[in-house]
């Protein structure tokens, strides 16, 4: 048997920002980690470890 919980949330206009702002910045690091493991394999033909601190360096907003 499968059970199922539904919530709703109401958060406020700060909790707003901060929540659209990390899932942006989760779609962005997704995204782009995509495009680099797609790019290497068609330069190398071989999978690369790619992990979401690799790009804290260069965007630190990350």
């Amino acid at each position: 048997m499968n059970k199922a919980f539904v919530f709703r949330i109401y958060p406020n206009g700060e909790q707003d920002v901060l929540m659209n702002g990390t899932f942006g910045c989760c779609r962005f690091v997704w995204n782009r980690m995509l495009t680099d493991r797609k790019i290497w394999y068609l330069i190398t033909h071989d999978s690369v470890q790619i992990t979401p601190a690799q790009y804290k360096n260069r965007w630190p907003w990350l």
